[in-house]
């Protein structure tokens, strides 16, 4: 397992890195943790209609783990099946008493069918949470972001950043009425895995 940080990896390290989680699968075909991971790397990599079918055969191999749970519902919402994500995230966070990650996506749904009070519910959710235990800055940013709480979102990406855990972010700011953009926020974690939030939120 490699522990590193990158925004645009070459496509020869991606490739590499995919061979390498292939030959762990073929190894151990019955490991939903393995599939996911592929999966994950095939959604970094851009490809998320493959990253679909590994993510969906990941939850078919074993339905209790939540990797291959959490997978279906992150790569569910980025290839923009709101509904769908929504429905499978609603196992995945039983099962995980309600992982912040998974309720990021679920934010970003929310606010991308303009439901930005059931992104803001999320919020602060996290937010009462955090008060008596971790949740992680990227994930509390992603949701601020999604319910239209740009400052706090930005606040939270810097801090997280100058912790010097592995993220980076690019973001506008809204003039006119216009989208302020926190989009392609990125953690890295681990060999073919990665979280991307991808986040239009108005600030009112």
């Amino acid at each position: 397992m490699v522990l590193l940080t990158t925004d645009s990896p070459s496509p020869d390290f991606e490739g590499r890195t995919l061979e390498d989680v292939r030959r762990a699968r073929a190894l151990d075909p019955l490991n939903a943790w393995v599939i996911a991971i592929e999966s994950m790397g095939l959604a970094c990599s851009g490809r998320l209609h493959e990253a679909l079918v590994a993510a969906n055969d990941a939850v078919a191999t074993d339905e209790e783990n939540f990797t291959a749970r959490s997978t279906e519902v992150l790569i569910l919402a980025w290839i923009g099946r709101g509904d769908d994500a929504e429905g499978a995230a609603e196992r995945a966070l039983a099962m995980s008493g309600r992982h912040p990650r998974v309720l990021a996506a679920v934010a970003a749904v929310r606010a991308a069918r303009g439901d930005v009070a059931g992104a803001d519910a999320i919020h602060q959710e996290l937010q009462e949470r955090v008060r008596f235990g971790y949740i992680g800055f990227a994930e509390q940013a992603a949701v601020a972001a999604s319910a239209g709480r740009l400052d706090d979102a930005r606040r939270l990406l810097v801090k997280r950043y100058v912790l010097g855990i592995p993220i980076s972010a690019s973001g506008s700011s809204p003039r006119g009425g216009r989208c302020g953009v926190i989009r392609n926020a990125r953690l890295h974690c681990g060999a073919a895995r990665c979280s991307r939030w991808r986040i239009a939120a108005r600030k009112e």
